[in-house]
């Protein structure tokens, strides 16, 4: 279910968008998040075959596959599978920080040569997933759309004036790497028990969807009970935030839950009766959700007293753009932007050739750029670390420059320095081929960047930097109506030289009041 709720923020994006249509297929435990959320969808078992997958992509016919992941399913990784069958682009949504092989154990493809890109929480947990045997260059950074979507809605945190209701959020003690050999519903007994000693509370247990019912009735008939405890079972239709309301505290061990509490307001504790990863704890500790000790649950009543409240800044800004941008990257591989006399088709590996590598050696052609050094010259090995430097990242989309009448690649151009969190990015180019200097690309193509920038990409800002004596891409700004920004701090050292940089800038309103211009123009 949480793997389903990392799914929603982006696409609920999607299905607004016109050129894209949604295939929704969901397991038992993702329905109910997307009937919540108003999207249609099919249903689909938890477990299927691979030729019952094959069967769904032939009628669907994806040019993407987008999943998040699961430990006890394996309908998603089929799914992946027949997308590394079909050579279909796959971007997977890694939902929480816990057991990453495990949601991949039936694939068909080893971790190391996976083919799906894996959008992962912080930068702390990729490096736990490449230890574990996952690729770095599959693993892109982007945040959890669902924790994004948390923090911008949280509540303030409400005050209680004595812990006596508590509700617990259990876990399939599968998933949880326990410190010692108890039942993790045992340890919360146990240490509700010592709480109790003095004092009457309620404890409420909300079971997980994937867990043993009957095995969790047998521990609770034979735990040890102090009087004044009483302990209830929520029911399976029980919400979480109904719950919320009626409970003074909420405890649990590793759940997304403790998140999704912290955001409604309420008192939340994480139980350290498990491993927790470094990176989960500090995303814990952001959230405002201290780590305690079951021993220290004794002393609930003035530990929550001291439960912080989030950090000011959100940590997972811009996780749902991220993941966007690394899905048009995905579906725009074989598209084009069209404009009059040229194209800019996305840059691929294949492009990499020895005339390509040649614009990077050539002092003309790199006469205002940090290209075209002779004691280190540009080369393959270069060309390729860059592609791989770019081929999942989400903050810079590439493009071969190509004329329309030929198809031949005169040069490359981008939209990169992408900033998210403000929906900035900037403009690069450079035209490698000689000939096609003086023969206005570089409008049409800074004029494509922009409305791929603003139209698709749902930019704010676009800046562009230039040497003052470029005098040809200086009026090429300011022709699609950027403004110049004066002179940066920074220069660029060329041969000797410290250049001067001036900043062009344009906004998504000024870019839209300049196409009225232009539409109103051609009346």
């Amino acid at each position: 279910m949480g793997g389903t709720r990392a799914l929603t923020p982006v696409l609920a994006k999607l299905s607004k968008r016109p050129l894209y249509v949604l295939s929704i297929w969901a397991g038992e435990f993702g329905r109910p998040v997307l009937k919540e959320e108003g999207f249609h969808f099919q249903p689909i078992a938890t477990d299927i075959t691979i030729e019952k997958a094959r069967e769904i992509f032939e009628k669907e016919r994806p040019d993407l596959l987008f999943s998040a992941t699961s430990w006890n399913s394996n309908v998603e990784q089929q799914f992946r599978n027949v997308a590394y069958e079909w050579h279909i682009a796959s971007i997977v949504v890694f939902d929480y920080w816990s057991n990453p092989t495990l949601r991949w154990k039936d694939a068909i493809y080893a971790l190391g040569e996976m083919p799906d890109s894996v959008c992962v929480m912080d930068e702390a947990y990729k490096q736990v997933m490449i230890q574990d045997g996952f690729s770095p260059l599959m693993l892109v950074v982007t945040g959890q759309p669902h924790l994004e979507r948390l923090w911008e809605n949280r509540q303030p945190l409400r005050s209680v004036a004595k812990p006596q209701k508590i509700l617990f959020l259990s876990q399939p003690k599968e998933i949880l790497q326990i410190k010692d050999n108890q039942h993790p519903l045992t340890m919360i007994i146990n240490a509700m028990n010592a709480y109790a000693k003095d004092r009457t509370c309620l404890l409420t247990i909300k079971f997980h969807p994937k867990e043993n019912e009957e095995e969790l009735n047998q521990i609770l008939a034979n735990a040890p009970r102090n009087q004044n405890l009483k302990i209830r079972i929520a029911g399976r239709l029980a919400t979480l935030p109904k719950l919320v309301k009626e409970h003074d505290v909420v405890l649990g061990y590793r759940s997304m839950g403790l998140f999704e509490v912290k955001a409604m307001g309420c008192p939340t504790l994480a139980l350290d009766g498990c491993v927790i990863e470094g990176s989960l704890a500090k995303a814990l500790e952001n959230f405002g959700i201290p780590i305690v000790s079951m021993n220290d649950i004794a002393n609930l009543e003035n530990i929550w007293r001291n439960v912080p409240d989030a950090i000011r800044h959100n940590p997972y800004a811009g996780a749902t753009a991220k993941i966007l941008s690394l899905m048009e990257k995905k579906l725009s591989s074989q598209s084009m932007l069209n404009g009059e006399k040229i194209y800019l088709k996305p840059f691929s590996q294949e492009d990499i050739s020895e005339e390509y590598i040649s614009w990077f050696n050539d002092p003309i052609v790199c006469r205002d750029n940090s290209h075209g050094d002779p004691n280190n010259p540009y080369n393959e090995e270069k060309a390729q670390a860059y592609w791989q430097s770019i081929k999942n990242n989400d903050t810079a989309h590439v493009f071969t420059i190509r004329w329309k009448e030929n198809n031949k690649h005169i040069g490359n151009a981008a939209l990169s320095s992408i900033d998210w969190v403000n929906k900035t990015g900037m403009c690069t180019i450079i035209i490698g081929d000689k000939n096609s200097w003086g023969r206005g690309v570089g409008t049409e193509v800074y004029e494509l960047l922009l409305e791929f920038g603003f139209n698709t990409l749902d930019l704010q800002r676009i800046t562009s930097a230039q040497t003052t004596r470029n005098t040809a891409m200086n009026k090429i700004c300011e022709h699609v109506g950027m403004k110049s920004q004066g002179l940066s701090s920074k220069k660029l050292d060329k041969d000797g030289q410290a250049l001067d940089i001036v900043g062009y800038a344009i906004t998504k309103e000024e870019y839209e009041a300049v196409a009225k211009i232009a539409r109103l123009t051609n009346v």
